[in-house]
């Protein structure tokens, strides 16, 4: 019991972390903020029969606590996009695609009709019933990516579900893990 809380008292401290304003920009592991959203969001993923695939490491230059938000953001959406009597499946995937760190989130949900997607990403617009939503969300996720240098996609089809499209520019291999591997015997 004290393991369990220990973890979600981790996974709090993680996703509350707040960059402070005019922090310098810092690299980031895109998987590192992948798990980190997936282990927070475990019980509905689960619920969810959400696939979550990693594959190897993407570094991007930005503010880790912003980008958790952004990928927090798009997979709550996508697991209150459940249509009633019919199953939402999520998939939850970052890979790189030619120079950049894509991280892809779709679900299976109600889908989102053409008349709202052109105020999709404007502030205050949900399509959510009052008190599940404030419309800022994906408002706030645009301009974090933006602020990043990257972009935000979206494609839906209703009753078939949405498809989120983050790219972030790449960066290098973070330089600490460019060093030797250690030795067994290096470590104490």
């Amino acid at each position: 019991g004290m393991e369990r809380v220990r973890q979600i008292v981790t996974n709090l401290r993680s996703l509350s972390r707040r960059d402070q304003a005019g922090e310098p920009a810092a690299q980031v592991e895109l998987g590192e903020v992948v798990q980190a959203v997936a282990r927070t969001a475990a019980a509905d993923l689960k619920a969810a029969a959400a696939r979550v695939e990693v594959h190897g490491p993407a570094f991007v230059l930005g503010h880790r606590g912003e980008l958790v938000d952004v990928v927090l953001n798009l997979v709550v959406n996508a697991v209150q996009a459940r249509e009633e009597g019919r199953p939402n499946q999520i998939a939850v995937e970052l890979f790189r695609e030619a120079g950049n760190a894509v991280v892809r989130v779709s679900d299976t949900g109600r889908g989102i009709s053409p008349g709202h997607m052109k105020r999709l990403f404007e502030p205050f617009f949900t399509t959510k019933a009052p008190g599940e939503g404030t419309g800022l969300g994906l408002s706030l996720a645009r301009k974090i990516v933006l602020a990043h240098g990257g972009s935000i996609d979206v494609q839906s089809e209703l009753g078939r579900g949405s498809t989120f499209t983050v790219r972030l520019p790449a960066t290098e291999a973070d330089p600490l893990a460019q060093r030797e591997p250690r030795r067994a015997s290096d470590v104490a």
